[in-house]
């Protein structure tokens, strides 16, 4: 198979869509920061873990793949939901495209020195830095960079918050196409109620947060605990 069989369906695709490229930046950001050289990988780690546990690194990865891969997509479903729910056409898909771009390079430029202040031992929060210059000095840099990319993505917030607002105003109707729904193959003799019912999918899931959380959340109150561990000068 060659390299165009392979992934040339890649260049193929309508990358004119936002949701389109919102899901291509989404799984790049997930690369970065769940898998490829970056966030779990290292977390999955046990000592590598131990090293950068209660670090920035923790703060970087936890943005890349919330703020950058998860919230990313909400953008998306936004230009695709709101139009329809507006029945007014989207004020600008190019806008639309720049401001994803704009939130995936913002991530990347405020999460990536967190992953390396979190590397040089940078603790996950302070109010001061008092102690070690040489050590201080090494964040200046990264600390700044994660100003700009902090910045990125407000232009970018305020560009989604615009375009949207904008579309209320837009006078072109946005065409509602009728929805269409899967068949089955085979037709359904006997579906259960309990299937269907929204309770119990609500009950399933509060048992299983409950099952997963409800003890490591207990031990607050139930162990003694103690202060953080300060740091020497």
């Amino acid at each position: 198979m060659g390299e165009d069989q392979l992934f040339g369906w890649i260049g193929k695709l309508p990358w004119n869509n936002p949701m389109v490229l919102a899901t291509g930046l989404a799984m790049l950001m997930l690369t970065f920061g769940g898998f490829g050289g970056f966030g779990g990988v290292i977390n999955a780690s046990y000592s590598m873990n131990v090293m950068i546990h209660n670090t920035q690194w923790v703060t970087g990865h936890f943005h890349l793949i919330f703020g950058g891969t998860t919230v990313i997509m909400y953008f998306a479903i936004a230009y695709y939901l709101w139009p329809k729910m507006t029945g007014k056409e989207l004020h600008s898909n190019g806008m639309a495209l720049k401001q994803l771009w704009l939130w995936f390079i913002g991530m990347l430029v405020l999460t990536l020195p967190w992953h390396q202040l979190g590397l040089d031992g940078q603790p996950r929060r302070i109010s001061s830095t008092p102690y070690d210059a040489e050590l201080v000095e090494k964040w200046i840099i990264p600390e700044m960079a994660m100003i700009v990319g902090g910045v990125i993505l407000l232009i970018s917030a305020l560009m989604l918050v615009y375009n949207l607002y904008r579309t209320h105003g837009n006078q072109v109707a946005v065409a509602v196409p009728e929805v269409e729904y899967a068949e089955p193959v085979h037709s359904i003799a006997r579906m259960p109620h309990l299937m269907n019912s929204f309770g119990f999918w609500v009950g399933l899931i509060i048992v299983y947060l409950v099952a997963s959380y409800g003890y490591p959340i207990a031990q607050f109150f139930l162990m003694e605990t103690f202060g953080a561990v300060p740091w020497s000068i």
